[in-house]
């Protein structure tokens, strides 16, 4: 029996889902091989593996050549409050980006196993309609990782520049000289970087970790969005296959039509869980992390904007800005999937399901019951994730910088 299928565009579909999966996800690709971390659904060369290799130990490396003599400084060497606060606080977004990293290295199995559901997804596409669907999710996706990119290494790179522009007194041997300070203090125990060149080769070491950081960061976004928005795409093209069902004159053929519905349901719906296996870490470490960064940033704003400091407040600004993005993006990503899953119960309600046999028209109740369950990602398994979840971090992160600013 002949499924919905647009036959006359069959063929020229089925022979560019190459292209389209790989325009679907080269943007994760990218990302994931610059770290290291991309895993081929073929066996790599020794070549490959060897380049992989050098790949993580660089990024480590350049992550806690900033990460750790920072937190020395931190922890041992600077007195004053509101430094200290500043300096844990860029030690919390290092933190989060060797937790990140790390995750996505030890599942890089499973990050492979959903490309691989999405390639499937891309080979049994038949009709161009179909196709269209998935194609405008997939640039959708590409929208969120632009967007998060710009922001994140965009934010981080501006507060990287306007710190090293800044000059800050120190004193040398009892004299007082102006100096550009590190965005990131380090220890002085291990390197002065009153000096030169130590200064100019810290900085740019700093420059490169923030940058691999950063791509981490975005790497964490794309992968939920891409995910996310695969998913969405297929409950979007499962609703047109019910509409559709029901324009076939033949009960024969709606009854075939419904096993190729519940299918697709059932496929996406253990896809959706493995998406939130693959993602709820990356989703608790973000919502933890940004929430304290969010507070400590927010301080800063308000002391630089009281000090007349134009270029540290805009600076501090942007990278609030940028992480309370991310969590936007999780966030909405989250309320989107729930609300596409409820949809397919609402669209299925409307057809005439009641008009068919009741053999058949069971299938159409149980898709309504199914959906009826409403599908969240969640945080590391402890709370869900949704809108409302994002006004709630954006209130604690408010409360809890009035409590600093009242503190100090």
């Amino acid at each position: 029996m002949d499924k919905l299928t647009d036959t006359s565009k069959r063929n020229e579909v089925n022979v560019t889902y190459v292209n389209d999966n790989e325009y679907s996800v080269r943007l994760i690709r990218w990302l994931l091989t610059s770290m290291g971390a991309w895993q081929s659904s073929m066996k790599k060369t020794s070549i490959e593996k060897l380049r992989s290799l050098i790949l993580i130990i660089l990024s480590f490396s350049l992550i806690c050549f900033t990460f750790v003599p920072c937190t020395l400084y931190a922890f041992l060497e600077e007195k004053n409050l509101q430094a200290r606060m500043e300096a844990l606080g860029q030690v919390s977004y290092w933190l989060m980006g060797v937790i990140k990293y790390s995750y996505i290295l030890f599942h890089r199995g499973n990050v492979r196993r959903c490309l691989d559901h999405i390639e499937r997804d891309w080979r049994t596409v038949e009709r161009s309609k179909d196709r269209d669907i998935m194609l405008a999710h997939a640039n959708s996706a590409h929208y969120f990782i632009l967007i998060c990119t710009s922001f994140t290494c965009g934010g981080i790179f501006i507060y990287n520049l306007v710190k090293g522009m800044s000059l800050v007194p120190v004193s040398i041997e009892n004299h007082t000289f102006y100096l550009h300070p590190l965005p990131c203090p380090c220890y002085s125990k291990i390197v002065d970087t009153r000096y030169n060149p130590a200064y100019e080769i810290i900085y740019g070491l700093q420059l490169f970790s923030g940058i691999i950081t950063s791509s981490i960061v975005v790497c964490a976004c794309s992968l939920a969005a891409v995910f996310i928005m695969h998913a969405c795409g297929q409950l979007t093209m499962m609703m047109a296959w019910m509409k559709d069902s029901f324009t076939i004159p033949s009960i024969e053929s709606t009854r075939y039509q419904l096993s190729d519905i519940v299918g697709l349901h059932v496929r996406t719906l253990s896809f959706i869980e493995y998406i939130e296996n693959v993602i709820n870490r990356i989703c608790l470490v973000e919502l933890l992390g940004c929430t304290l960064n969010m507070c400590l940033l927010g301080y800063f704003c308000i002391t630089e904007w009281e000090n007349n400091d134009t270029k540290n407040t805009i600076a501090y600004f942007l990278v609030f800005v940028s992480m309370m993005f991310n969590i936007f993006v999780f966030c909405f990503l989250s309320e989107k999937l729930s609300h596409q899953c409820l949809q397919v119960g609402d669209v299925a309600y409307a057809c005439d399901w009641h008009l068919l046999p009741d053999c058949t028209a069971r299938g159409f109740i149980l898709i309504i019951l199914r959906s009826n369950s409403v599908v969240r990602l969640t945080a590391g398994k402890f709370m869900q994730i949704s809108i409302v979840t994002f006004g709630d971090v954006i209130k604690t992160s408010a409360v809890y910088f009035n409590m600093l600013q009242k503190i100090t």
